[in-house]
């Protein structure tokens, strides 16, 4: 029988009771003898020489494929990392999206696990473009400079045009409200322009007699305007019985879904949340898709990102951001998009190939809905907070979620 390796031969040890055993079978105290320094020193050496041979090999290796990169540039193609970075998953019959109420405890939710540290791209990401929506389902303001609020850029979707029933007014069932243009003067007057009406001016009422007004599902605290402006939309909409309200000073509307905590967030007029972000390279790629030249308004955000290196839906891994100095947003979910996309704001005519939503249906598909665009909300608090034009946006957290597995929302409450 052999001796184990790290014990020494039998000549080298003879036990001190008894006679020596038979030269083929070990004694229990050799079995358990304890090694000379000798052969200690003999083991340690060979183990310090294996693991250096390793770590040399190793960084060898790292430093010829950096070399090796550095010189032809990686093999991975554009249509690969695209797909890599804005995680679109792969197509099958059977896939199944995730339900926008299952999700939040669903197992394809992130966790810490999932998170992962941001990739920097090539150039720094900043803010090109900040638009406000004074009027629900009106016409953009392209700004500067916005305050931060609670429920979104300040002055962002304060109104809107409600029916007899105090319902609101959307693209969806008139879309000639995209080409009404809302803006504020000097003195912090409502004016209001139209093709063929006359330019209106018209003081704002903060206070007043409380009315309730309803969007989608939401019962709002809102101050009528009166029937002047009121008469504006009535004439160049041709629609009777329409009043212009304000949210009212003070009211409070809750975001309530499981996608944020409850009770936290707030918005205004607009439809799910108070900031949504699209970026410049996401549009682009969708003009491609979709044949044509597609504005930025189709879509109506508040933030417009831009960057060199940023690649067409990056977005889509974004979970915490930093803007500028002091503001910091959490995205909420995708955006999904309703018909409204496919009005032309120049001219309020529907597109008649239904574009872009049908390039949208292509890859950022899932059960009856598209998106484009991720909701944010609000995570600083009790600071006064602005947004400018060049601000550098900064991902501090990201995420590992696809799109198939994306939060869904009904299509009725997405039509910004």
């Amino acid at each position: 029988m052999r001796l184990p390796p790290f014990l020494p031969s039998r000549g080298s040890y003879t036990p001190r009771i008894g006679r020596p055993p038979p030269p083929d079978i070990p004694t229990r105290l050799e079995m358990f003898a304890l090694p000379d320094a000798y052969t200690i020193l003999d083991a340690a050496g060979r183990v310090a020489v294996i693991c250096i041979a390793n770590l040399a090999l190793g960084f060898g290796i790292r430093v010829a494929i950096a070399v090796y990169h550095k010189s032809v540039g990686p093999t991975v193609s554009e249509e690969d990392e695209v797909r890599a970075r804005s995680f679109e998953a792969p197509r099958t019959t059977d896939s199944v999206a995730v339900a926008a109420e299952d999700i939040a405890t669903s197992e394809a939710s992130v966790t810490s696990a999932d998170v992962t540290p941001y990739e920097a791209s090539d150039t720094k990401v900043r803010v090109s473009q900040l638009f406000i929506y004074p009027i629900k389902a009106c016409a953009g303001v392209p700004v500067e400079s916005a305050r931060v609020t609670d429920r979104g850029l300040q002055d962002d979707r304060l109104f809107m045009v409600v029916d007899s029933t105090g319902r609101s007014l959307t693209q969806k069932k008139q879309p000639r409200l995209t080409l009404v243009r809302p803006s504020f003067d000097e003195r912090g007057r409502l004016y209001l322009e139209a093709p063929g009406m006359e330019p209106f001016v018209h003081d704002v009422k903060k206070w007043g007699s409380k009315q309730s007004v309803t969007h989608l599902m939401a019962t709002c605290d809102a101050i009528d305007q009166g029937d002047d402006i009121a008469n504006f939309f009535v004439t160049f909409l041709g629609t009777p019985n329409l009043r212009l309200v304000r949210m009212r000073e003070g009211f409070v509307r809750r975001i309530e879904n499981k996608h944020v905590k409850p009770g936290k967030y707030q918005t205004s007029f607009s439809d799910a949340y108070p900031f949504l972000l699209v970026s410049e390279a996401s549009l682009g790629d969708l003009s491609e898709r979709s044949g044509r030249e597609l504005e930025i308004s189709r879509f109506r955000p508040n933030i417009v990102i831009a960057g060199k290196g940023l690649l067409p839906f990056e977005e889509d891994r974004f979970k915490k951001l930093e803007i500028g100095e002091k503001a910091t947003f959490e995205v909420a979910q995708p955006c999904t998009r309703c018909k409204v996309v496919t009005v032309d704001p120049s001219t309020a005519v529907l597109d008649v190939e239904n574009q872009p939503t049908e390039a949208l249906k292509t890859f950022r598909s899932f059960k009856k809905a598209v998106v484009f665009g991720q909701n944010l909300v609000p995570t600083h608090r009790s600071r006064v907070v602005h947004l400018n034009i060049g601000d550098e946006v900064k991902i501090t957290e990201t995420q590992n979620v696809p799109i198939s597995d994306a939060v869904e929302k009904e299509r009725e409450s997405n039509c910004r």
